[in-house]
């Protein structure tokens, strides 16, 4: 067993959505990327948007870490919720221009962000991202 090997932890996840439910059509988009492209674009970055701050904050790392973490997936939710209203000509008025964030690697995400921004029409009427109404409010009055 080579050295690399005892230093990865195997996790094993089993998913069978029911055929035609919504669990069933993303992975039928997703068995139509390479497998080899799965993990690293398709699913590890989501996964570690949704949760690494939730993660950390159950270690030992400061606070620090885990706000940067927190910031971090702030602004991959973002840079995805832009590219899905660029991509299905959503109006979106979400912005992160309004924060200010001291980040280390802010800067690139937001430049990301603001190229994807500036391709697409961004509208001044409200759009309703079925979210509860505390988030959209959240979401339109916040960032």
């Amino acid at each position: 067993m080579s050295k690399n090997k005892k230093n990865r932890e195997d996790f094993e996840w089993r998913y069978q959505p029911v055929i035609g439910s919504e669990g069933y059509a993303v992975i039928q988009f997703l068995k139509q990327i390479k497998p080899s492209e799965r993990p690293k674009q398709y699913l590890q970055p989501p996964l570690i948007a949704f949760w690494l701050p939730y993660a950390l904050q159950k270690t030992t790392c400061i606070e620090e870490q885990v706000k940067e973490a927190a910031w971090q997936s702030v602004y991959q939710i973002y840079h995805h919720l832009q590219r899905i209203s660029q991509e299905f000509k959503l109006p979106l008025r979400v912005s992160l221009h309004h924060l200010n964030v001291e980040s280390t690697n802010s800067d690139s995400i937001l430049d990301e962000s603001n190229s994807i921004k500036e391709g697409s029409e961004i509208q001044d009427k409200p759009t309703s991202l079925g979210l509860s109404d505390d988030a959209e409010s959240f979401l339109q009055n916040f960032l």
